[in-house]
């Protein structure tokens, strides 16, 4: 990849289920791909109140365009597959959209959907081990109210 020379931060971001990110945008995967084609159709993000709260969204699109050599880019941050090689570990959960859908309360429940998609999240994690000897896994969560 050529502007692997340039890139300062190297990142491993997680391959987790679309559930956890683009879904949330009502992207629908296809033939099994975990992301959307950042070449074609990129899932749009609400607009609003909703922008001040879109950093898990920027940062994994510009990971997915790392991968891509023709696209032109400014970033210095790119994506690792081996978690070793990495500066820092990115787990891609769009906690923002995440809270604003699902964290209403209804009748029948105690605690909203967001909740149950954090703890499902986390599961997810921990039952993964990246190999890398950092010990701390950056989870970058910016729900508008926590």
């Amino acid at each position: 990849m050529q502007y692997q020379n340039k890139a300062i931060l190297k990142v491993y971001m997680y391959d987790l289920p679309p559930e956890f990110h683009f879904e949330l945008l009502d992207w629908k995967a296809q033939g099994g791909s975990v992301w959307p084609d950042v070449t074609k159709n990129i899932p749009q993000y609400p607009g609003g109140l909703n922008l001040q709260h879109s950093i898990e969204y920027w940062l994994t699109l510009d990971l997915l365009a790392s991968e891509i050599s023709n696209i032109p880019r400014a970033s210095s941050v790119i994506r690792v597959r081996n978690s070793t090689e990495a500066d820092f570990i990115f787990v891609p959960f769009f906690a923002s959209l995440s809270y604003n859908k699902f964290s209403k309360k209804t009748p029948h429940k105690k605690k909203g959907n967001d909740r149950a998609l954090q703890n499902k999240l986390v599961d997810y994690v921990t039952k993964r081990n990246c190999g890398n000897s950092t010990r701390e896994r950056p989870f970058h969560c910016s729900s508008p109210s926590q």
